[in-house]
């Protein structure tokens, strides 16, 4: 926040943040308020980001209740190094300020700072405390289910661009039938008494009835 590019940035913290600070102020003003080493700067940050906190534990216990970890997955292990990468900062932040106080303010001024600052430190501890069962919990999730599920997903991507004419295919619909053109992203397939003809994607394939060395042999 002491870049000279956020003096006069009228932007919020985080524009998609919903949280009583950037609602309210810019970061051009909370630059100044760190610049002249304001406790209300302070006051502000630990507000975002225990509201940041909050919100990501919303998020997650929302994915566990409806179901949808693919999505949790691809944003919410992201959102936790952010996290981490924020209390760094803001830690670094902290002992910035405190070592400024120190050079700069006469005792008394030094004794009240101080002590905001330990409060600061309190507050830290006690949020880093609070986000160690999560950390577990990411750690179970990736073990348990994200790491196959991208074991799972590469399986499948390999199976569907292997795909060869001639194989029975499962579609994600349920249809069962053979392939008998293959054109780019498009696949056209056989199925029923009647030999219907029915033009899918690739995408569409969940799984592939025909063993690769048997449908390497048909060839």
């Amino acid at each position: 926040m002491h870049n000279e590019k956020y003096k006069t940035d009228s932007r919020p913290l985080d524009e998609h943040c919903g949280c009583p600070t950037c609602q309210n102020y810019s970061r051009g003003y909370l630059r100044h308020l760190f610049r002249v080493n304001e406790m209300l700067a302070m006051r502000l940050g630990v507000q975002h980001n225990l509201y940041f906190y909050n919100t990501l534990m919303e998020k997650i216990r929302e994915a566990l209740d409806t179901g949808p970890m693919k999505l949790f997955t691809e944003h919410g292990f992201q959102s936790l190094v952010n996290v981490f990468d924020q209390k760094r900062r803001q830690i670094l932040l902290a002992r910035h300020v405190r070592n400024r106080y120190n050079s700069i303010h006469n005792v008394s001024r030094h004794v009240q700072i101080l002590g905001g600052i330990n409060f600061m430190n309190d507050q830290t501890t006690a949020t880093m405390m609070s986000l160690l069962p999560l950390i577990l919990i990411f750690v179970i999730f990736y073990f348990m289910l994200i790491r196959p599920q991208k074991k799972r997903d590469k399986e499948t991507a390999r199976m569907r661009a292997n795909l060869e004419v001639g194989d029975e295919i499962v579609t994600v619909g349920g249809i069962i039938g053979t392939v008998v053109v293959i054109k780019d992203d498009h696949l056209i397939i056989e199925t029923g008494s009647d030999r219907s003809k029915v033009r899918i994607t690739r995408w569409a394939v969940q799984a592939n009835n025909t063993p690769h060395e048997v449908a390497t042999t048909k060839k």
